[in-house]
């Protein structure tokens, strides 16, 4: 009887994992700029700095339901470590 129920249990235990902590949020970014376009959003530093992973592909424009003509990014999830720099010779670097 315990069998059954500790098999289910493991077998769901992995995708829980994989998608209990998303990689990033949704945030506005370059509240100054009113956008028509996915284009004019991806040409902004703000938003260019806090899409995650530095990626364009993941600014877009008129989103949200409630704030039209509005730059999204999805950004880094707050409080998440970022992948560490690699030192000028390509390896990590050594913790003093």
């Amino acid at each position: 009887m315990k069998l059954s129920i500790a098999i289910p249990a493991i077998l769901l235990s992995a995708p829980i994992g994989i998608f209990a902590h998303p990689p990033g949020v949704w945030e506005k970014c370059e509240l100054s700029l009113r956008c028509q376009n996915d284009w004019e959003c991806r040409q902004t530093y703000d938003c260019n700095q806090k899409a995650l992973h530095h990626n364009p592909n993941y600014i877009f424009c008129n989103i949200g339901v409630w704030e039209r003509n509005r730059c999204w990014v999805y950004a880094t999830y707050p409080g998440a470590k970022m992948v560490r720099e690699l030192g000028e010779n390509g390896t990590e670097p050594v913790s003093d």
